[in-house]
Order: C-alpha cells, then structure tokens, then sequence
C-alpha cells in the first residue's frame, strides 16, 4: 500500500512520532476508491492519537498532512470519514478543517457488543 502504484494512486498511511525512536503516537491513512466511478473519492481511515498525546495538535498536524497530500492526488475531489455520532471532540476537529455532515449510519459501530451510531461526513478538495 505504501510503494509503488498504490502509492502513485492516493492510498498511504502517515504516522507521529514524539521523536526519533520513540513509539508511534498516531496515525491516520487514506484509501482510495477502486472503481472508475468512484475514483474521484476516498476514505480517510485509522485516525488514532494515542491517550498520553491527546490535546498536544498531533490529530490536526496528521490531518493537515494528509489533506496537503490528498490535494496532489490526480482526479482526487473528496475524502469521507466515519466519526462516531458522541465523539463530540473527533467531530469539532474534522469541522474546523472543512468536513460537513451528509449523513448518519445507525448501529455502525459495534463496541464490546453496544451499537454506536457514526456520522458521515465528507470535504471537498
């Protein structure tokens, strides 16, 4: 996924590192979608920042990335996300970067058994 044609086409996966040789504090990926029709989309996926990282902008600097990448994919218009409807701090970061709500899928997310609302949301590049 990360060389070659793959690559070239839109998918890849960024991480965050507090410094060289430390572990890993978050990541997020892109995957572009397959079919001719649907090229001109992708998903963002795997956002994660790792609980002692939260609160210090590594979200937003792996989404800025990400969105400066996305912006030099050829015949890329929009990238979609998923964020769990009560993830109220997820969905405030995604809005101030230009994402808007299109839908909401009920029962998306199943957590330890409990079904979770997600909310749809899509930017324009």
């Amino acid at each position: 996924m990360l060389k070659g044609s793959h690559a070239a086409a839109g998918d890849f996966l960024l991480g965050a590192y507090a410094s060289a040789g430390t572990p890993l504090i978050g990541v997020v990926g892109l995957i572009r979608n397959p079919g001719d029709k649907q090229r001109h989309k992708a998903a963002l996926i795997g956002m994660y920042v790792a609980p002692e990282a939260v609160g210090r902008g590594i979200g937003r600097a792996l989404l800025h990335e990400l969105l400066a990448r996305a912006r030099r994919v050829e015949g890329l218009r929009q990238v979609q996300l998923h964020v769990g409807s009560r993830n109220e701090a997820a969905r405030k970061l995604y809005e101030s970067l230009g994402f808007r709500k299109f839908g909401c899928e009920v029962g998306a997310l199943n957590v330890r058994g409990m079904f979770h609302d997600a909310d749809l949301m899509a930017l324009f590049i």
